[in-house]
């Protein structure tokens, strides 16, 4: 009977988000397979010659992420009929038209992936009679592994009269950091910002000049430069009760669900999918405009042909006093108890939508053992 089974190609190119985007799978009946397992053979005595991968599996359908195939599909050994199932995130600028007419299937983590590529597939066509899944997703819950590593003892409850921030932009350039300093660095009155960063990342944002500026900042501000060691962040995660994740664009936003999964009050951005994990009951959102993107083939300003064309964009694009007036509204207009209410509010949708992706992956292995 035929179950799913996941690829994970050139590991080394990962990144840590993606990381955690491929292994939720790995509880769900499925297998993670490195590129080498499709090419090793092993000799089979009952039938007196070497098998690999694809004598065992003809049939079984593969998930590959975005645009990481690393050429499987077209491998000499590729079985003719051998359905590929495709979980794109749909602002990667590398997604092409190549990719949505060669598979079978889409699976669509946000509301904003299921309904561009529906309307995509309307508009350029669907060779193979790809379906389209809305199957949601989860992440690692990076506080409950704190506690359960650490110990209960070793974790400060969270603190939701004492409002402090933290930003965990980690090696991503597109999690709002600029805005957010330019934020703290020019008004007074904010609450404590604690922002980490790898080097590199925050280099290319910010000038000289600016950096200088950080030292004199208006508002308390803190930044932690370089990648923090895995265990004093999930210790972290467990303790922060306000999470800054003003994202410009996210695939998903793992460290958004993170936040959730911890039961903090987590600030965003109102575009998706950021404002598909966070609502108003959950959290804080930023106005912004929607901004189009030429690279984006599902973009609504793709430059390539056949990009998704009569969409909003789905990049938020915003400025510092943005994310300062939605700070100062919450601080000002809400009680020590209506906060951690949201942050309640935010965990059960965690669970919520981890139930939810589940259950959509056990219909996935029936669609699957029905042979699409």
């Amino acid at each position: 009977m035929q179950s799913v089974r996941l690829v994970l190609c050139d590991c080394g190119a990962l990144l840590d988000g993606v990381d955690k985007f491929h292994l939720v799978f790995v509880d769900l009946n499925s297998r993670l397979l490195p590129e080498w397992a499709l090419s090793i053979k092993r000799f089979d005595p009952d039938l007196g010659r070497d098998v690999d991968y694809f004598d065992l599996c003809p049939k079984t359908p593969m998930i590959l992420f975005n645009h990481y195939w690393e050429g499987v599909p077209s491998m000499p050994r590729w079985p003719k009929d051998k359905p590929i199932y495709l979980m794109p995130n749909i602002e990667m600028f590398e997604l092409t038209a190549v990719h949505y007419w060669n598979v079978d299937a889409v699976l669509c983590k946000t509301k904003e992936c299921y309904d561009r590529v529906v309307k995509w597939y309307e508009q350029e066509g669907n060779p193979r009679n790809a379906s389209v899944f809305y199957t949601k997703h989860t992440s690692p819950d990076q506080a409950q592994f704190a506690r359960k590593r650490l110990g209960e003892d070793a974790i400060a409850p969270k603190d939701f009269s004492n409002i402090k921030f933290i930003h965990t932009a980690g090696t991503s350039t597109g999690k709002g950091t600029r805005e957010l300093l330019h934020c703290w660095v020019l008004v007074p009155g904010l609450p404590p910002l604690d922002v980490y960063m790898d080097n590199k990342p925050f280099d290319r944002l910010f000038k000289p000049n600016f950096k200088k500026l950080i030292k004199f900042s208006r508002s308390p501000l803190h930044v932690h430069l370089g990648v923090i060691e895995r265990s004093a962040f999930t210790k972290l995660t467990a303790e922060a009760a306000f999470f800054m994740c003003p994202s410009t664009s996210e695939g998903y936003g793992h460290y958004i669900n993170q936040a959730r999964a911890s039961g903090a009050l987590v600030v965003t951005t109102d575009v998706s999918p950021m404002n598909e994990l966070i609502t108003n009951d959950t959290g804080v959102l930023i106005p912004v405009n929607r901004r189009k993107h030429t690279k984006m083939i599902l973009g609504g300003a793709y430059r390539g042909k056949h990009g998704l064309k009569d969409v909003d964009g789905i990049v938020a694009s915003f400025k510092g006093p943005d994310v300062c007036d939605a700070v100062l509204k919450m601080v000002m207009s809400t009680t020590t108890e209506e906060r951690a209410t949201m942050g309640a509010n935010a965990r059960h949708a965690y669970h919520e939508d981890t139930k939810y992706f589940a259950k959509a992956m056990k219909e996935l292995r029936e669609f699957a053992r029905r042979g699409n």
